[in-house]
């Protein structure tokens, strides 16, 4: 299933929820502890919106490469394939899924 937008802007709504309420929790001089754990939750969050945004652009390049009758334009899909190679480390997501297409 191909990731869509509405998942990862949904997943940004969430961390800016997140993120909100620990500032609140601040102003209203919650504990350390608790703020801390907002702001872990907020990490996860944007980790899973970089893992998703991730996963888009992969999918999109495979399909281009795939479909795209120009061999110019596949070579040009597959450098920017291989140039988000780097955020693999960063970002993580179900790779086997998507290359099993």
């Amino acid at each position: 299933m191909p990731v869509e937008k509405h998942a990862i802007l949904q997943q940004l709504h969430t961390a800016e929820g997140h993120l909100h309420l620990a500032g609140r929790m601040l102003e209203q001089d919650q504990p350390c502890q608790q703020v801390l754990h907002q702001l872990n939750i907020i990490r996860r969050d944007m980790d899973a919106v970089g893992s998703l945004l991730l996963q888009m652009e992969v999918e999109c390049c495979l399909q281009a490469i795939r479909q795209d009758p120009c061999p110019e334009q596949r070579c040009e899909q597959l450098a920017r394939l291989m140039n988000l190679y780097p955020l693999f480390r960063q970002f993580t997501f179900k790779f086997y899924e998507v290359s099993a297409r």
